[in-house]
């Protein structure tokens, strides 16, 4: 995603991930949604899943764009509901999925692209949020529909490492965007939040995993500090306007 923002020629750069495919329609929506709000930074279209069955099966929205819960997850509207039961989703995030995003380059650049020390797992998020908390836009066009053909969970050497990263990418996160006084006000939910976390990766064999995202923290954390100190001094939204407590949906 970086090396095509770094190396286009042109103001706007659309991102698809390859299991994506763009309905008949949607960058003609994305691009009705940048005209009427020029000064956004990205815009995100409504991600739906394949149609699983036969004739006369629902149509699942996989989500919509959504927020970022005080306990750093991602909360994404609509996730699994049948496209005809889906609520109005907000049409100003804080935060989206990178399955397919439309960017204005220089603003991504601006703000450093998105975070490679991630690597897998909440990058998108972690970028949708630090450009909100620099005073950036996010637009949200629900009718521009993407397909998100995903191969099933578990595939690929990083999938088999996801505990790793969620909680790495999770803690990363927080502790680069999220104000001091968040933290302090949230850590008791948090470590709450973290040790029933701890408990699930035990029952699944992946503490190793969990334990190894902490002692990665530790080893990074003058990089995130150093990230961390950058951002702040240059933010210009504070946390009670980006995060908030809805339902979780992952």
């Amino acid at each position: 995603r970086n090396e095509a923002i770094s190396r286009s020629s042109r103001p706007w750069v659309f991102l698809l991930d390859s299991d994506a495919w763009p309905r008949p329609g949607c960058l003609e929506e994305l691009l009705e949604a940048l005209g009427r709000n020029p000064d956004a930074s990205v815009l995100t279209p409504r991600i739906l899943r394949p149609k699983e069955g036969g004739p006369g099966s629902a149509e699942l929205v996989q989500f919509d764009a959504g927020t970022c819960h005080f306990l750093g997850e991602a909360c994404l509207e609509n996730r699994d509901l049948p496209s005809d039961e889906a609520r109005p989703p907000s049409l100003r995030p804080a935060a989206a999925c990178a399955t397919a995003l439309l960017i204005r380059r220089d603003h991504a650049l601006e703000a450093g692209l998105f975070d490679e020390d991630l690597v897998f797992f909440r990058e998108d998020m972690e970028f949708c949020l630090r450009l909100r908390a620099l005073g950036r836009e996010i637009v949200h066009a629900p009718k521009a529909l993407v397909e998100h053909r995903q191969e099933p969970a578990g595939r690929g050497p990083l999938h088999e490492r996801r505990v790793f990263y969620q909680t790495r990418n999770r803690w990363w996160t927080m502790l680069k965007l999220f104000e001091a006084r968040t933290m302090a006000l949230t850590l008791p939910l948090q470590l709450l939040y973290e040790a029933l976390n701890l408990l699930l990766a035990l029952r699944q064999g992946k503490s190793l995993q969990a334990l190894g995202a902490y002692a990665d923290l530790i080893l990074h954390l003058p990089v995130i500090l150093s990230a961390r100190r950058t951002l702040q001094a240059a933010r210009r939204v504070p946390d009670r306007e980006l995060l908030g407590a809805e339902p979780l949906s992952w």
